[in-house]
């Protein structure tokens, strides 16, 4: 009687398991393929379906997590960039409130922003400082009392409690203006 030889396991499918293992990304999956198609076509004389499924199973894993692992960056700007449009637009429409108080009590600002409520702003919330950082919400706007009808037209009014990126902060200005300034302008203000 002739001896028979017990199958061999496929070197394809062993290396996609171990490539897998290794956390080398899209290698396993092709291997693990190639390692699939070598075992069906030997006709039983390769074993290692297991290890050329487990490689193709973690290989595919490896490339979502990276996927997944892409998003936070954008996601990130988008929520700056929604901080700064909230902050722009309460911030003028603060200016606005500032601007149609002055006009009712003959041409002074408030002593403070909280003055325009309940009749020039709707909540109290429109005062404070929008961040995605937890240690910057809630805090308010840095007010500058004294300004006038008289005062010039560029005259800062308020401005933001941090920087709203890279070391800018927001000012609002008497004519309804709102720009990024360098944190030397910001502190030059108060």
């Amino acid at each position: 009687m002739a001896k028979t030889e017990s199958p061999k396991n496929s070197r394809l499918a062993v290396s996609a398991l171990v490539t897998a293992v290794l956390c080398i990304p899209l290698v396993p999956v092709v291997l693990g393929v190639l390692g699939l198609v070598g075992i069906k076509r030997s006709n039983g004389v390769k074993k290692g379906l297991g290890f050329a499924i487990a490689g193709i199973v973690v290989g595919l894993a490896l490339i979502l997590f990276l996927l997944v692992s892409l998003i936070p960056p954008p996601l990130e700007i988008v929520r700056v960039n929604s901080d700064l449009t909230k902050n722009v637009n309460n911030m003028k429409n603060i200016t606005l409130a500032l601007r149609n108080y002055s006009s009712d009590w003959d041409g002074k600002f408030p002593d403070s922003l909280d003055d325009l409520l309940p009749e020039y702003v709707d909540i109290k919330e429109a005062f404070l400082f929008r961040s995605h950082k937890k240690k910057e919400q809630g805090i308010r706007y840095i007010y500058f009392k004294g300004v006038t009808d008289a005062s010039p037209n560029d005259t800062a009014v308020f401005k933001t409690p941090f920087p709203v990126s890279k070391g800018k902060w927001l000012v609002a200005y008497k004519d309804g203006r709102v720009e990024e300034v360098s944190k030397q302008e910001a502190d030059s203000l108060e």
